[in-house]
């Protein structure tokens, strides 16, 4: 199941953090164990942030697929 986070908090990462912006999440034990997130950037790669910068949100299932489906067609 794909699950995403909106930024709230991206103060000392502005330049990689857009506040308001929806990113999604790499489920990551280790990092949930010492209070990070692993989301997902615009390039594709991922990166671990304070769980606190974040909201975890609910995203209607037709999101998610256009979501994916735009991510597919900027890596061609």
């Amino acid at each position: 199941m794909t699950r995403f986070v909106v930024c709230i908090d991206n103060e000392g990462y502005e330049v990689d953090l857009v506040r308001g912006k929806l990113y999604e999440i790499i489920d990551d034990y280790h990092a949930a164990q010492n209070g990070m997130v692993r989301i997902v950037s615009e390039d594709g790669d991922d990166y671990l942030y304070g769980v606190n910068r974040f909201i975890e949100i609910d995203v209607p299932q037709q999101v998610v697929f256009a979501l994916s489906s735009m991510r597919r067609n900027r890596k061609k």
